[in-house]
């Protein structure tokens, strides 16, 4: 299975699937069970290609299982905004623990690859999934709709707007309704808009080329310096170590 590890790639699909799946059936229960299961399964390819412990992995697994089974429940059962925002605020949890495995892995790349660029590119998307639920339980824990537009936003909405603003295209068909919300959809296009500019934007710079603390490790070693230790010492004319006494 280590033939998975950095298939960043891979992961970028499996969110593009989320988003165009979460489009294509709509905000009901069942959808939004069925959204659950394909956030689960990109949450666990997303560990294991960022190489986190086994461990982790089974432990993670286990709340994603337990997470779909609460999501078809409701389904059956019917589903009240309590139920709603505790399912978000999980999915938030998710969104949250991705990116930072990913993070972890690429500081770990000697060299900048395609894959690294391809992994901090599905960084910048699950940040916009973050605020997207973000907006959801704010929306679900407060008294008034998130947007002006709509009484109640639905699963599409939020993930629009939420990629709308991260990419600061600002189309204006949907706007926050209170002061908190505004504030959120600020932070997103500020941390965007760094993100790319900087973090991305520096990646692509240096595609190709080894990490500076992995060529000052090598010309350490190439010039005969041991950490913790003294230099070693001058060779004779025979080419014998002469001793520091002579």
């Amino acid at each position: 299975m280590r033939r998975f590890n950095d298939s960043y790639g891979l992961v970028f699909l499996m969110i593009v699937a989320t988003l165009l799946t979460t489009a294509a059936i709509g905000d009901s229960a069942w959808a939004r069970a069925l959204t659950s299961g394909l956030m689960g399964v990109t949450l666990l390819l997303t560990l294991h290609a960022s190489d986190v412990s086994p461990r982790v992995q089974r432990a993670v697994a286990v709340l994603v299982i337990a997470g779909v089974a609460v999501a078809v429940a409701s389904a059956f059962t019917g589903e009240d905004d309590a139920r709603r925002g505790l399912s978000t605020a999980v999915g938030v949890l998710f969104v949250l623990v991705a990116p930072v495995a990913i993070a972890r892995r690429l500081r770990s790349h000697a060299e900048i690859t395609m894959r690294t660029i391809m992994g901090a590119v599905c960084i910048y998307l699950f940040i916009g999934l973050f605020f997207a639920m973000t907006y959801h339980v704010v929306e679900l824990a407060g008294d008034e709709p998130f947007f002006v537009q709509v009484d109640q936003g639905g699963a599409v909405d939020f993930v629009y707007f939420s990629y709308v603003t991260q990419a600061t295209v600002g189309y204006g068909d949907l706007t926050p309704a209170t002061d908190l919300g505004r504030m959120l959809a600020v932070t997103e296009a500020l941390v965007g808009q760094v993100y790319l500019v900087t973090v991305v934007a520096l990646l692509v710079g240096n595609l190709g080329r080894a990490r500076r603390t992995t060529r000052l490790v090598g010309a350490g070693e190439q010039s005969g310096r041991v950490e913790g230790g003294d230099a070693p010492p001058p060779a004779g004319p025979s080419g014998a170590p002469v001793s520091r006494d002579d």
